[in-house]
């Protein structure tokens, strides 16, 4: 009788402890998804915020550049025209033997004030072309930034 009462006993202990197991096994097993796609979850909104402000960086950098290159092509044409000019009226001062001995110059007649004048243009677009690059390099640094590697 007695161990008729333990072996029921028994087995239904042997029983309770493998349904726990089994239980806690599969709690566990959930956890862990659950836990997994919360952080997967996490990381795929940091990664859209991150991409949002590098396209942000890189609409308002190429923007930036588009200005300054519409101001280099505006000085470009300012500079074009102005020395258009000046060749117009030096040909109209000089006399039609000097006129035809300085066709095709290259610009050392022009007299020094206007040469100064154009030396600076020329120096301050150089600036500009320099400035430009570094744009242009700070641009390539952010699209490789943004750029998945596999």
């Amino acid at each position: 009788m007695i161990l008729d009462w333990l072996q029921k006993w028994a087995w239904q202990l042997a029983f309770l402890a493998v349904a726990c197991g089994s239980l806690y096994g599969f709690g566990y097993m959930k956890g862990k998804a659950v836990v997994t796609a919360e952080y997967a979850e996490q990381q795929a909104a940091a990664a859209e915020v991150a991409s949002l402000r590098g396209r942000a960086a890189l609409i308002k950098q190429t923007a930036n550049e588009k200005a300054k290159d519409d101001r280099i092509k505006a000085i470009d044409d300012d500079l074009r025209i102005a020395v258009d000019e000046l060749r117009r009226t030096r040909s109209e001062r000089m006399p039609a033997s000097a006129a035809a001995a300085c066709q095709g110059s290259t610009g050392r007649e022009l007299a020094r004030p206007d040469a100064e004048f154009l030396e600076g243009y020329s120096a301050d677009r150089r600036k500009w072309i320099a400035e430009v690059i570094a744009c242009q390099a700070s641009e390539d640094e952010l699209r490789a930034l943004l750029t998945p590697t596999k």
